[in-house]
């Protein structure tokens, strides 16, 4: 089906059976749909054998006929499945109601997880009995390469349903790009070791009608949570709810909606994992500790970390919605969305949410209304393990929050998962990009240079990228590359911020572009509006760390990129309930270029401030210059027709 058709306003358009076999969804499909006769086919033809002695077949594996049962049972009902989801995919879409879409989208996702389980237990079952079985009972090997064979596809069958995803059928946003890094902890040494596996996520498609949908998604304790919201969230937007004459408060009750269905549909997908953390519980000696149970109780104690992890993971999420030219965001947690915007001054950064911190005196009065101690809440700084006072998931803060010493007097839960809704923000006429990056990218920068500049170090770095690289994704990935080295950096040169740079969480950064030129688009020259001609000028590095001069060279640009404004916005906001930020805007003096390093610098600072030299006055009272602006010259002059100046200059 074509990926636009998930909303309803392609309703009733053409089959194209070339567009329909080359879907990613229907390649899979097709796959399982192999794998499935394979799994059946030999055990049908070849799991059953009997002895020279015996009249009676029995099953290959261990004799065991549920095991051959099971696996020709999964078999056929995977294979009925694929047809029965063909079909499916095939008629989609002519299907014009948003609700029909939806629950047919809903089943599928809920349908692939079942299959993915019973895919899982077959091929444990089979290669459990395959293992035990005993040679004696077919000393001649028959049907031995079918069972392998049912085995190994009941196996590959676990991915090709698992990775089934109605979103791999929505077409990506191509005016995007994202980078990522996973989490890194440094030994003595500054060598860096991953902790856990890359907990973010994130989506950017293009929907029906020039509706775009951006998130970033920054999990814990697992990527369960993170992989749930990327598939509900897009499930709960863009099936044709939001239309082209939308108004900016049916947006806002679409994504308050949205947020809801998808906390809601989490938590309620953990009942199966509640329900076994029960039993094995039951199966333990009360009143012991983990740690302290004998080694027969092993395999009981190993699943349930595994569904503690599961249960109790979370997400904090950042979405953002373009809808009709106007920009929307729903926030829940600590990610951020900028939107930097290039004018005749200069390049202006606004934040566009805000942190759901202790620091945020919105969050600490919404958790005052519910009778708790905001005072010792400041003083802690985190619940749960978690600085974010919302987030999707988390169900033991939920649900249990009465146990905890500092929630206990809260009337209700005081952990939500209501989004803030900021909107709308008209994008007509905007040049420049925006910003979504997850909590562990600006920490690692604030960790490094300090907190309160990380929004603009971040949008001056991206900018710089936009006029050397050749696609977003570049762009992106450059950033976090950068941020990462100055990172790891800071933690290796010893400073004052060392200490602060032990470690570093999961980075991930969207950008989407605003108009803004990328280097294959416009090189080298830019407009004024966009950050105009860059010029070459050579300044010596010196540092109090490193006496040796070092020639780096830096990219003055000119108009100046002017000031940044770092603050947060919250234009027009569509209902009473929703909080504004009250952050005031502050305005950044010294942002006349853009610091460029061509090797790493021993703090990694992105403004590096100049160590002052002592250079000694000639005769006249002057010093030497230290910056030689010849090349600089030489371009300006050429640029802009002056050819005495620039014979003066050569």
């Amino acid at each position: 089906m074509e990926g636009g058709a998930y909303g309803a306003g392609k309703a009733g358009g053409a089959f194209d059976p070339q567009t329909f076999v080359r879907q990613p969804h229907t390649v899979l499909r097709m796959v399982s749909w192999v794998f499935s006769i394979v799994v059946f086919g030999c055990i049908i033809n070849e799991g059953y054998i009997n002895a020279s002695t015996e009249a009676e077949e029995h099953c290959i594996f261990n004799r065991n006929s549920s095991a051959c049962a099971y696996g020709v049972t999964v078999g056929v009902l995977a294979f009925l499945t694929c047809l029965l989801y063909l079909a499916v995919d095939v008629y989609f879409p002519q299907i014009s109601s948003v609700k029909d879409r939806k629950k047919t989208v809903i089943s599928d996702i809920a349908v692939s997880g079942l299959w993915a389980f019973f895919w899982f237990v077959g091929f444990c079952f089979l290669a459990n009995q395959w293992q035990v079985s005993n040679p004696n009972d077919n000393p001649m090997n028959e049907g031995a390469d079918a069972a392998r064979a049912a085995i190994a596809f009941s196996f590959f069958s676990i991915f090709t349903w698992e990775q089934q995803s109605w979103t791999d059928d929505l077409p990506l946003c191509n005016l995007s790009g994202v980078g990522s890094a996973s989490n890194q902890t440094y030994n003595s040494e500054g060598l860096g070791k991953e902790e856990h596996p890359c907990e973010d996520n994130w989506i950017k498609f293009r929907g029906d009608n020039n509706i775009y949908l951006y998130g970033v998604f920054n999990g814990y304790e697992g990527t369960r949570a993170t992989n749930f919201v990327g598939q509900r969230l897009a499930a709960e937007l863009l099936l044709g709810q939001l239309h082209p004459d939308v108004t900016d408060a049916e947006v806002h009750k679409v994504l308050l909606q949205a947020f809801e269905v998808v906390e809601r549909s989490f938590l309620d997908s953990i009942d199966d994992s509640l329900a076994e953390k029960a039993s094995l519980l039951s199966q333990l000696p009360e009143g012991t500790l983990h740690q302290t149970l004998p080694s027969q109780y092993q395999k009981i104690v190993d699943r349930l970390n595994i569904l503690e992890k599961e249960i109790y993971g979370g997400a904090m999420v950042i979405v953002v919605l373009i809808v009709n030219s106007k920009l929307y965001v729903a926030n829940v947690g600590t990610n951020r969305a900028l939107l930097c915007k290039s004018t005749v001054d200069g390049l202006q950064v606004t934040q566009l949410n805000a942190d759901h911190t202790t620091e945020n005196e919105d969050e600490i009065f919404r958790l005052s209304q519910l009778g708790l101690d905001t005072t010792k809440i400041k003083q802690v700084g985190v619940i749960g393990g978690q600085q974010s006072m919302r987030r999707i998931g988390d169900y033991k803060v939920k649900y249990s929050f009465n146990d905890m010493e500092l929630l206990s007097t809260a009337i209700s839960k005081p952990i939500t998962a209501e989004p803030e809704i900021h909107g709308c923000q008209p994008l007509d006429g905007v040049t420049g990009f925006l910003v979504l990056m997850s909590e562990g990218l600006y920490k690692a920068l604030e960790s490094a240079h300090g907190p309160g500049q990380a929004n603009q170090e971040i949008a001056a770095m991206i900018a710089t990228e936009f006029a050397k690289q050749v696609s977003l994704d570049e762009v992106a990935q450059a950033v976090v590359e950068r941020v990462k080295r100055i990172h790891h950096d800071t933690f290796a040169s010893g400073g004052e911020h060392a200490k602060f740079c032990t470690k570093h969480e999961d980075m991930t950064l969207l950008v989407r572009n605003l108009g803004y030129p990328l280097q294959e688009i416009t090189p080298p020259t830019l407009t004024p509006t966009q950050g105009g001609r860059i010029y070459p000028v050579s300044v010596p590095y010196s540092s109090a760390q490193n006496t040796s001069k070092t020639s780096v060279t830096l990219s003055l640009v000119m108009p100046s990129q002017g000031p940044m404004v770092n603050g947060t916005h919250s234009n027009s906001t569509l209902d009473g309930t929703t909080p504004t930020l009250q952050s005031p805007s502050a305005t950044l003096q010294s942002t006349n270029t853009h610091t460029q390093s061509s090797s790493s610098s021993s703090d990694g600072g992105l403004f590096r401030s100049r160590p002052s030299l002592s250079l000694q006055p000639d005769e006249d009272g002057r010093v030497e210059p230290y910056v030689d602006f010849t090349d600089f010259y030489r371009l300006w002059n050429a640029e802009h027709n002056d050819p005495v100046a620039l014979l003066t200059a050569q």
